[in-house]
């Protein structure tokens, strides 16, 4: 339903990504000298820094590590896998295999790294909790959100190769080719009669997709789309943009197949952020966070103009929306807040897990309503969940994230990822 990751976009999903290993061995040469990890365990888009020690073959000197790293030359043998600058940083790009090699520039001295990147990500939705693969993992893969219509089930998503993403469409578990897809990362997706619409940030800036081409929405410097919906006449794309050093929220509108219109919230003062919109047949909702320096206050907003403002969290901490639905005049939004996952009915918080020791944030990421139930998706305890009126329920055993949910008849349809084994 939306870019959950905020950044960033292209900042969320990087946090979850390959992960390569390093094993390492020298050689002998007139200085003893040897990398200061034997193994690393690393995210692609993560970097990590190794030094040279010195005096490690010598029971008579104590090893110290040598802080002139420019002393030394540093190699990757395939820099489409990991590359390594100066200082001797390494940073992983791509899968496959590489030898990092540290040489001494005052003598022959030099030791080396076996670099083995792999991928461990892959895009998936759940029918009811059963796992449906969308990626063989050949690449790094995540979906992003998630619309069914009738038997057919929409994902969007994107790719991850070489640090680079490649926006992605599956229609029932197929990949389908949306154009201009490079560079680019899909993020919501909504369906309206025959016709589907996919909403994304690509290197021009905010994209629609509609049945695959690409539509331009907006070139705002670091703009970035966040969630999409549909009606009969008119399509919406919220997210933000920056002007000034200032994030301001925006909407984007137009009438299918005329101009866009933008409309936006914030000010110089306060960072203003849209992330998940919700059209009912009387009225338009928009949910949104506000950045103070004392925290992030989370609201929702009603009307085109998002000038009818209810505050959902107070001060004193951080909060953040990532999903709006309404129903039967109540206003539902998902997000985040204090390490725990929350949702909000109207303004009434509900605690959905707590987890302050968890590597990533604890977040709920996607809601919705069908009658009485409530249905809540996202992280804790570093795997995906699914929370069904409160109850959690486990999608991944492992590391991974649930992104959307989409519910039709009694079936329930959660888009998300996980690490593969």
């Amino acid at each position: 339903m939306k870019n959950k990751y905020n950044f960033k976009l292209l900042s969320l999903g990087i946090l979850f990504t390959s992960l390569f290993v390093i094993s390492c061995t020298s050689e002998d040469g007139d200085e003893n000298i040897q990398l200061s990890e034997d193994s690393l365990l690393m995210h692609i888009g993560e970097e990590s820094c190794i030094g040279v020690l010195l005096g490690v073959n010598d029971p008579n000197e104590v090893s110290q590590t040598d802080k002139n790293t420019t002393n030394y030359y540093w190699e990757s043998s395939d820099e489409q896998v990991a590359i390594i600058n100066e200082y001797g940083c390494i940073t992983a790009l791509s899968t496959g295999t590489t030898i990092i090699t540290v040489t001494s520039k005052k003598g022959n001295s030099s030791a080396i790294c076996d670099v083995t990147v792999e991928i461990l990500t892959k895009a998936k939705y759940w029918k009811n909790g059963v796992p449906v693969d969308l990626s063989n993992g050949s690449v790094d893969s995540y979906a992003t959100s998630i619309a069914v219509v009738g038997d057919d089930v929409h994902v969007c998503g994107y790719e991850q190769v070489a640090g680079e993403s490649k926006a992605k469409y599956w229609k029932n578990g197929k990949s389908i080719d949306l154009a201009n897809s490079n560079n680019a990362q899909a993020v919501s997706i909504a369906v309206s009669g025959t016709d589907v619409y996919i909403a994304g940030t690509y290197s021009g800036g905010v994209a629609c997709w509609v049945n695959g081409n690409m539509k331009h929405i907006s070139s705002r410097e670091f703009s970035e789309a966040n969630d999409i919906a549909v009606t009969d006449t008119c399509v919406y794309v919220v997210g933000r943009f920056v002007s000034n050093d200032r994030y301001y929220g925006a909407l984007w509108k137009w009438k299918k197949n005329s101009s866009v219109i933008e409309y936006f919230i914030g000010n110089e003062y306060i960072n203003h952020i849209v992330t998940g919109i919700c059209v009912t047949e009387s009225d338009l909702y928009v949910t949104a966070y506000a950045k103070y320096a004392t925290g992030a206050r989370s609201m929702h907003y009603r009307g085109e103009w998002m000038n009818y403002e209810v505050y959902i969290s107070g001060y004193g901490g951080d909060y953040y929306t990532n999903a709006i639905t309404v129903v039967g005049g109540n206003v539902y939004t998902a997000g985040y807040g204090l390490q725990s996952a929350i949702y909000w009915k109207n303004s009434t918080e509900n605690i959905l897990a707590t987890n302050p020791n968890s590597i990533y944030q604890t977040r709920a990421l996607g809601i919705a309503v069908s009658g009485n139930d409530v249905h809540v998706c996202g992280n804790a305890e570093d795997k995906a969940k699914y929370w069904f009126n409160g109850t959690t329920v486990n999608l991944t055993d492992g590391l991974g994230e649930a992104t959307d949910i989409a519910i039709s008849g009694t079936d329930v349809y959660i888009s998300g990822w996980e690490f593969k084994e």
